[in-house]
C-alpha cells in the first residue's frame, strides 16, 4: 500500500501554516495601510490638439490655427502628420512653488518642442527618444519640462513628432508632485521586474541541478523579458546618459526582435513532444527565418536623402537641432578630439 508523506506529518501541521498564512498577511495589510494615496493636482485645465499633414507650419502659422480640444490623452495611431497640442496652464495659487514640470507620456516619443511664450531665453527646448538624456530639465524616465507658474491662465504649445503611436499623455505639476508621481511609478515598475527576476532566478537554480535543455531555454527567454522590460520603461536612458540616443534607440529594438525569436525557439522545444503537424513546424521555422531580415532593418543603411548631414555646409543654428549628429562634422569633430 502506498502512503504520501504527508501522512506522516503531524497533526498540527496544517494549524501551524495557516498561523504563519495569517501572520504574513497582516504584515502586508500592515504595510499597504502605511501607503498614502497620492492624488497629484494637474494644472492643465484644458487641452486641444491641430494636426499639420504638411509637417512644415511654424508656431506662428500654427498659433492662429483651430484646435480641436480632448479629454485627457492624445491617441491619432500611426500617422505621418506632425501634432500640435496646446495646454491651458491653471494659475499656480495656494501653493509655495513658482514653477511646474511638464510630465509627458510615454517614454517613446521622437521629439517633443516646447514653445512657452513666456519664456525670454528663445532658447529651442526639444526632448525625445532622439534627444540626449540631458535635455530634459528633470532627471526621470518620463520627458519633461521646467514652466514658470502664473497667477493667470496661460497657453504653452507642443510640437509632437514620432515614428511610433500617438498616443502623448501630459500633466502639470509641482516639483513634489512630480517626484511622488515618478516615484509610485517607479516602485510599480520595481515590482514588475522583481518578478520576472525570480521567474529568471528560479527556474536558473532548477537547470543547474537536472540541466534540462527546456529549463535553460526558458532561463534564456525569462532573461530576455527582464532586458525588455528595462529597456522598455527607459531605464537604459538613465543609466548611459552620455550614450548616442540613436544607438539606444537601436538596442531597444534588436532586443524586441531578439525577445521574438527566442519567444518561437522555446515554443518549439516545449511543444515538439506533442507531436507537432508539418505546418506548425513550417510556422516556426519562418519566424525565425525572419528574425535577420528584422535584424538587417534595424542595422541597415540609412537613407541619404532623409539623412539630416548633407554633403554641405551646416549653420551652427541647424547643428543645435541634431546635436546628436553634430560630432560627425569637422568643426565639432576637431572640438571634441581636443585635449588638454
Amino acid at each position: 500500500m502506498y502512503l504520501s508523506k504527508t501522512a506522516f506529518k503531524p497533526k498540527g501541521h496544517t494549524y501551524y501554516n495557516k498561523i504563519r498564512f495569517s501572520l504574513f498577511q497582516l504584515v502586508i495589510l500592515a504595510l499597504l495601510f502605511q501607503i498614502k494615496p497620492v492624488l497629484a493636482k494637474d494644472y492643465i485645465s484644458e487641452r486641444a490638439y491641430f494636426e499639420d499633414k504638411t509637417r512644415t507650419m511654424s508656431f506662428q502659422e500654427v498659433k492662429g490655427k483651430n484646435f480641436e480640444k480632448i479629454d485627457s490623452a492624445l491617441a491619432k495611431g500611426y500617422s505621418d502628420s506632425t501634432f500640435w497640442l496646446r495646454l491651458k496652464i491653471s494659475p499656480l495659487v495656494g501653493t509655495n512653488f513658482r514653477n511646474l514640470l511638464l510630465r509627458i507620456q510615454p517614454n517613446y516619443i521622437s521629439s517633443i518642442e516646447l514653445f512657452d511664450p513666456a519664456d525670454t531665453t528663445n532658447a529651442k527646448r526639444v526632448v525625445g527618444d532622439n534627444y540626449s538624456q540631458a535635455s530634459n530639465d528633470y532627471n526621470s524616465i518620463n520627458f519633461n519640462f521646467l514652466i514658470s507658474g502664473s497667477d493667470k491662465e496661460r497657453y504653452v504649445w507642443l510640437k509632437i513628432n514620432t515614428t511610433g503611436s500617438y498616443f502623448v499623455s501630459a500633466q502639470a505639476l509641482t516639483i513634489n508632485e512630480f517626484i511622488n508621481t515618478d516615484l509610485i511609478q517607479q516602485l510599480a515598475f520595481a515590482f514588475y521586474i522583481g518578478v520576472l527576476c525570480f521567474l529568471f532566478i528560479f527556474p536558473l537554480t532548477i537547470w543547474i541541478r537536472d540541466k534540462d535543455p527546456l529549463n535553460i531555454i526558458f532561463v534564456v527567454k525569462q532573461f530576455a523579458a527582464v532586458t525588455l522590460v528595462v529597456l522598455d520603461i527607459g531605464l537604459h536612458r538613465l543609466i548611459f546618459k552620455d550614450t548616442n540616443p540613436l544607438l539606444l534607440n537601436s538596442v531597444l529594438n534588436f532586443n524586441l526582435v531578439t525577445y521574438t525569436a527566442v519567444l518561437i525557439v522555446f515554443h518549439y522545444f516545449f511543444l515538439k513532444d506533442y507531436y507537432l503537424k508539418r505546418w506548425v513546424k513550417i510556422l516556426f521555422l519562418a519566424g525565425l527565418i525572419f528574425y535577420p531580415l528584422e535584424a538587417f532593418e534595424i542595422l541597415g543603411d540609412s537613407d541619404a536623402e532623409k539623412f539630416p548631414l548633407q554633403p554641405k555646409k551646416h549653420s551652427l543654428e541647424f547643428l543645435r537641432e541634431i546635436a546628436h549628429l553634430r560630432f560627425r562634422t569637422n568643426t565639432f569633430g576637431s572640438v571634441f578630439r581636443l585635449r588638454h
